[in-house]
């Protein structure tokens, strides 16, 4: 990789008292960087359920805020957008890594193949990754856009009444087998949660999906599960392989699970990277998350360049670790502290940094202090 850190805390000190992973600088408290995932931190130790199929779902606020202010930019009345979140709530909770049971059906709007395979290839043209939430909205508002004849674009546009335009998208967009009064009281039950939640919100017309990914839900959605993790393409492997000089598949099955999580649940890191020698435990089984605006040192400290970055490696800090189990996850690093699974429920407090780590931590290399990535570590190669 062109850009290294180094574990060498853990190479000298393995204490048996892991301190809490954090996303911290030294001007920014820790609740105030990691108060938008706080509700996700206790709902994870609660089994998922099946998401409400009448109340809108909790936790997906910020995703449907962002669909709903690009859908009222591209000229959609408050009451079709909520007719249209009652329905992408129903369908997929608002979440673009969702798929049906049977893996068929994939994406915001639950696509078929056919019309997956349409927008994999618009999100190749773009260059995007084809988990953004951002491209699969654009994709979205191109399909209704072109009206092909039985969805009337601009009848649904012009709606004054929620549950008619849930109605309406999903006899004319979506076309399952449901009958009206089966959508009516469901998706047209959500679309009228929606239009109670979005009624006091001012639309940004300049809306970012940046803070949308990493967010934890409480339920599954209805008619799909999330945290299917697809495998990686083909050019981000290439990338991979430029990057670090190894094959993607030459990493451990473990670290090629938590990469493919990474990539789909966190698609604005586009870099993972790993190196030898010195990258603990072994090259294959760690892996660096690289942030995209990089970090900066100066006298005394280091930082992360943007807030943005600092709120998507504390997301993805705690994604990693309530999934430990899952993930065989061995220990994460970020912002110069350290913690293992087994201890992210705990008690413990944030300790000196000299506590786990020998060598110089502020040494004036922001990405050996790890201002700039995310590490991860996983205890086993299969």
């Amino acid at each position: 990789m062109a850009q290294r850190s180094t574990t060498t805390g853990t190479q000298r000190s393995r204490a048996a008292a892991w301190v809490l992973v954090g996303a911290l600088l030294a001007a920014v408290p820790v609740g105030a960087v990691m108060s938008a995932a706080a509700d996700d931190v206790g709902a994870a130790a609660v089994p998922t359920q099946p998401c409400p199929t009448t109340e809108i779902t909790p936790g997906v606020a910020p995703r449907a805020n962002y669909v709903s202010d690009r859908l009222r930019g591209a000229g959609y009345s408050a009451s079709a957008v909520a007719g249209i979140l009652g329905n992408l709530d129903y369908l997929s909770a608002v979440t673009p890594t969702t798929q049906s049971e049977s893996g068929k059906r994939v994406g915001l709007a639950l696509w078929g193949k056919t019309r997956w395979k349409r927008y994999t290839a618009f999100a190749a043209r773009e260059g995007v990754n084809r988990w953004f939430l951002s491209a699969q909205t654009s994709f979205l508002l191109r399909e209704m856009a072109a009206d092909p004849g039985h969805f009337r674009h601009d009848r649904l546009r012009r709606s004054t009444d929620e549950v008619a335009a849930a109605t309406y998208f999903h006899k004319t967009f979506v076309r399952t087998a449901a009958s009206p009064a089966e959508v009516r009281a469901t998706r047209g039950a959500k679309a009228t949660g929606w239009a109670q939640a979005l009624a006091d919100r001012r639309v940004d017309r300049s809306p970012g999906d940046n803070d949308t990914y990493g967010l934890f839900l409480t339920c599954e959605p209805v008619t799909g599960t999330v945290e299917r993790c697809p495998t990686v393409p083909a050019p981000f492997r290439a990338s991979f392989r430029r990057h670090t000089g190894f094959r993607w598949t030459s990493i451990s099955a473990a670290s090629q699970l938590v990469s493919r999580c990474v990539y789909a649940n966190f698609p604005r890191i586009r870099l993972h990277g790993t190196y030898r020698p010195g990258h603990m435990p072994t090259w294959g089984r760690a892996l660096d998350f690289m942030m995209p605006g990089g970090c900066s040192s100066g006298p005394g400290r280091s930082y992360t360049r943007s807030a943005a970055d600092l709120l998507l490696g504390g997301r993805l800090a705690q994604y990693l670790l309530r999934r430990g189990e899952r993930f065989g996850l061995d220990y994460v690093i970020w912002q110069d502290r350290i913690r293992n699974p087994d201890s992210f429920y705990g008690e413990d407090p944030f300790a000196p940094i000299e506590t786990w780590r020998g060598d110089l931590h502020n040494n004036g290399d922001c990405t050996n202090t790890h201002f700039d990535h995310v590490h991860m570590s996983v205890t086993r190669s299969a």
